[in-house]
């Protein structure tokens, strides 16, 4: 499996990696690997599309870890990354706040109370959804915390807060910031989605359609993420 599925460019890979692990927890009854590959399973089927399918699966899998059937810290951390990115892509936000409710205490205390993942992938995805959702002030606070002192220190999750900052930015009107936050990360495959809509403000039609097909021939089978460069 994807170290973290939300990160995997190839979603069809990942969902014959994580359908292949689902077969091989079952058969040894390894109730930590079957929770990971229905979580991850789960969420290439919502950004293929198949959306109440990929969710039926990443609420199985959040229902065993709410059971405690999951030992793992790492398990437990992927696999609530993996619903709140499945969450931040639909725009679920009631799914999201409703899990982390449910499981918030007992995944904290299984990873010893800040887990790096918690703190970082997905809290920015989770920050990102309050934005989609029209929650600005506190979609903005979740990413400011990613990018501060105190927030990540892995340059990948640095970059992503960093473009999903810049798309809030946009919403924002708020275009020169968007602009100097997507500058360092522009050849990374999801600023292409911002980064086309900044071209279109700055009218440059031309460059925000090459932008736009840059990041269409990056990403396989994401049809989520396909639909928004297309529009």
């Amino acid at each position: 499996l994807a170290v973290v599925a939300c990160a995997a460019d190839d979603i069809d890979e990942l969902e014959r990696a994580s359908d292949r692990a689902l077969d091989l927890a079952r058969e040894f009854g390894d109730s930590d690997l079957e929770v990971r590959a229905l979580a991850d399973s789960g969420y290439a089927l919502v950004v293929r599309g198949r959306v109440a399918e990929g969710f039926a699966r990443l609420d199985e899998a959040m229902a065993a870890l709410s059971a405690g059937e999951v030992r793992s810290p790492s398990t437990a951390g992927k696999t609530y990354c993996a619903l709140l990115s499945a969450c931040e892509r639909t725009g679920d936000v009631a799914r999201a706040e409703e899990w982390t409710r449910v499981i918030y205490d007992d995944l904290s205390q299984l990873t010893g109370g800040r887990s790096r993942i918690m703190y970082a992938q997905c809290r920015l995805v989770y920050g990102s959804a309050l934005c989609t959702a029209g929650r600005w002030p506190e979609g903005e606070a979740a990413l400011l915390d990613v990018l501060g002192p105190n927030g990540t220190a892995y340059l990948a999750h640095y970059a992503e807060a960093a473009v999903r900052l810049a798309s809030l930015r946009l919403m924002q009107g708020r275009v020169e910031e968007a602009a100097e936050l997507l500058g360092p990360f522009e050849d990374r495959p999801d600023a292409c989605e911002p980064l086309g809509r900044l071209h279109l403000l700055a009218g440059e039609p031309d460059l925000a359609e090459a932008v736009a097909r840059r990041g269409l021939d990056g990403i396989r089978h994401d049809v989520l993420h396909g639909g928004r460069l297309r529009a």
